[in-house]
């Protein structure tokens, strides 16, 4: 027996994006009926391994307006209920030994632009009003981007990184927050509004305002009429756009990670978010660089490599972790060992 359903909107996706769409749909003043699709539980894919970082930092004006606009809307939710975001505002370090930064302080103008609560702030010999860590809670976040551009400056104000880095960016307006905390209190609110999920697979789109959507159930076929439809199916947003006939070309890349308990406490437990700009050449045994070089799917990492992004977890039972991405492999923090 086929159900049917008619609503407002139709979500394909119940991940953080899909209940960010709902939650911002069922408080607009109209408070349309909203219904979420899909098979899994809310936040159960690729929502529940997500980095969990924010940053304002891109070179394009219109991804920094738009990542600004979504920071300020994180902070209105930290503001009425901070253990709900747990925002860590203490930003983006960004580590290189080069001595020449002028294309990366370009990117940096070509993002920020003229925008004075964005302001590019160089410390040459003297840190001056350099703060190093950001807020914490629903307080303001520091903006702009601080650049130490000289290694005593740089192992004064972080000496745990090593020895020879020469420039330093901090990206101010950028932490962590707890995506599944936030996930969680919007979805609430969510169904508080009458907002409803239906569990189960979209196999068709068609139509147009109103659109019919087919979705493959547990029970059967559900048919679901709705006159807005958003695709927030993440990996599987470009398959649900190829439904009404769009080419959406959306790759998804498959990403690692290795935690470990750092029992050296090598790594300070203030230290933001921290990406090597630098690359590197791993020391392979020459048999093992051999057999990558032999496969097209791994000669990459024979090469030249990026450096590693290291992320501090806070909130892992009480132990302190800290996450390596899998493409890097080499920490630019002193006394790892």
């Amino acid at each position: 027996m086929e159900e049917r359903r008619r609503v407002d909107v139709a979500i394909v996706g119940a991940g953080i994006a899909g209940i960010a769409t709902a939650y911002y749909a069922c408080a607009a003043g109209r408070r349309p009926s909203v219904l979420l699709v899909d098979p899994r539980p809310p936040m159960s894919f690729t929502s529940a391994r997500s980095g969990d970082n924010f940053r304002n930092w891109w070179p394009h004006p219109a991804m920094t307006a738009f990542t600004n606009h979504s920071i300020d809307l994180l902070e209105t939710i930290a503001a009425e209920a901070p253990d709900a975001v747990g925002l860590r505002r203490r930003g983006y370090l960004l580590a290189t030994r080069r001595a020449d930064i002028d294309d990366l302080l370009a990117d940096l103008q070509a993002g920020y632009g003229e925008s004075p609560a964005d302001a590019i702030r160089i410390h040459e010999r003297a840190a001056g009003s350099y703060l190093q860590s950001g807020a914490t809670g629903p307080r303001p976040a520091p903006r702009g981007v601080d650049v130490l551009s000289s290694p005593a400056l740089v192992a004064a104000a972080w000496p745990a990184l090593a020895p020879g880095i020469r420039h330093l960016l901090h990206i101010r307006r950028a932490g962590e927050l707890d995506g599944a905390s936030l996930g969680a209190w919007m979805l609430k609110r969510v169904r508080a509004a009458g907002g409803r999920q239906l569990r189960g697979r979209c196999r068709a789109v068609t139509g147009h305002s109103p659109f019919t959507l087919e979705v493959e159930t547990d029970d059967g076929t559900a048919s679901v009429t709705a006159d807005a439809v958003v695709n927030a199916a993440g990996p599987f947003a470009g398959e649900v756009a190829a439904m009404l006939d769009v080419e959406l070309p959306v790759e998804s890349v498959f990403q690692q990670k290795i935690a470990f308990e750092d029992t050296k406490t090598a790594v300070p437990r203030d230290l933001p978010f921290l990406v090597d700009l630098d690359p590197v050449t791993l020391d392979w045994p020459a048999e093992v660089r051999d057999e990558l070089l032999a496969d097209p799917a791994l000669a990459r990492w024979a090469n030249e490599i990026k450096r590693p992004k290291v992320k501090i977890h806070t909130a892992v039972s009480k132990k302190y972790l800290f996450s390596l991405i899998m493409e890097q492999s080499i920490l630019v923090c002193k006394n790892t060992h």
